[in-house]
């Protein structure tokens, strides 16, 4: 068994063990729900807040992730246990390149704070008005990822944008099924001192990358 066939063995065997539905994948072909000026001011609020845009497309997004590892330099690369997610990454990446973080917080701390470059997650939604990621946390998308290491990539499908958070919550049902812990993202971490001099990286992800994933035409 190749080091590619124990990851892909360890991801089937956490989703048996933790009893969870499969998931969606993030090639799924979604109807459109928003206009393209929408997708433009979402993007619009991201660059601002310091995010690093890139359109990518949704069958190629895991080699684009592999491009960025060699030229960027960054040697590991962590993500949750999704198989939508960590399966595309195991075929794309050395198996030394790529480290799943299936266990809890507690038994991984240092490999996560001291052996992880980078880290990847995928976006639930997006709200145009205010240029935000929402992540739903959970088992298979560990909080701790978006938290620790320098560098964030985040996934997101233009299809899942909505205008603004009443429309969130709306859409996705949080008020009758809340997720334990939901992330909102507008950009890497920041913090200001007394005389409000904003200052990026201060703690978490200094960098915030978003692949808005395009589909794929003839």
């Amino acid at each position: 068994m190749t080091d590619r066939d124990a990851i892909l063995k360890r991801l089937r065997h956490f989703r048996s063990e933790a009893g969870i539905e499969p998931a969606h994948t993030p090639d799924t072909v979604h109807p459109p729900t928003t206009s393209g000026a929408n997708l433009e001011g979402f993007i619009g609020h991201l660059e601002a807040a310091h995010a690093e845009i890139h359109r990518v497309s949704r069958a190629t997004w895991p080699r684009w992730v592999a491009n960025a590892l060699e030229h960027e330099g960054w040697g590991r690369l962590a993500c949750g246990a999704n198989p939508s997610i960590a399966e595309p990454l195991a075929q794309a990446l050395p198996p030394s390149a790529l480290w799943v973080m299936d266990q809890p917080v507690e038994q991984v701390k240092a490999a996560l704070f001291h052996e992880m470059d980078v880290s990847l997650s995928q976006a639930r939604a997006g709200i145009a008005d205010t240029g935000t990621l929402v992540l739903e946390t959970g088992p298979e998308e560990p909080r701790t990822l978006s938290l620790v290491p320098p560098v964030h990539i985040v996934l997101f499908d233009p299809a899942t944008l909505v205008p603004d958070f009443s429309h969130l919550l709306a859409q996705r049902g949080y008020a009758q099924h809340m997720p334990t812990n939901l992330l909102l993202i507008s950009g890497p971490s920041k913090t200001a001192d007394i005389q409000q001099t904003l200052a990026y990286g201060a703690h978490g992800p200094k960098r915030l990358l978003v692949l808005i994933l395009e589909d794929d035409h003839a």
